[in-house]
């Protein structure tokens, strides 16, 4: 809508926070998942920006699950996982509550195959199991990324299926 208008100073605001949203989701992933964030330097552009839009969002549901919590305070986690999977819901509906959403956004419209669930999910983990004595990497004895990385990595092409995308990203 924004370009039928001819709004030129519109449109390069808009770029403008488009470049902030990207960047802030690059300072996270790249402080929080360092070997992780090193590995998205071999993909194209658009591609090494999508992920590391997926991997801020994840990011930041992780750390609401991982905030420290007195017993009597779980009713407050599953409230704001609640609100935070409405966020979500708003997400994939083009509604963008901070800069850290609106790159998500940007990426949900570029990759209409990104599907909500593995979001819901990780949401829906979080309500159920919510500071494990176990960190989240191991599972089964073997090494796997953080939730974060794991989610975002499953945006990079893959030679099998991608449980995040109906299709492999290519």
């Amino acid at each position: 809508a924004l370009l039928e208008t001819g709004d030129t100073a519109a449109l390069q605001r808009r770029e403008e926070l488009m470049e902030e949203s990207y960047e802030a989701c690059r300072v996270i992933t790249e402080q929080y998942a360092k070997t992780f964030y090193f590995g998205t330097k071999f993909f194209d552009e658009e591609k090494r920006r999508a992920v590391w839009a997926v991997y801020a969002w994840c990011r930041r549901t992780d750390d609401i699950v991982d905030k420290p919590r007195k017993a009597n305070e779980m009713g407050s986690l599953r409230d704001e996982l609640a609100d935070w999977g409405q966020r979500l819901k708003d997400v994939w509906a083009g509604r963008a509550h901070d800069s850290i959403d609106l790159a998500l956004v940007d990426t949900v419209q570029k990759y209409p195959d990104l599907l909500i669930e593995p979001f819901e999910d990780m949401i829906k983990g979080g309500a159920r199991v919510p500071n494990t004595l176990i960190p989240p990497r191991l599972s089964h004895g073997v090494c796997q990324p953080a939730p974060p990385a794991g989610l975002a990595s499953r945006l990079l092409p893959r030679p099998s299926h991608s449980l995040l995308c109906r299709e492999p990203l290519s």
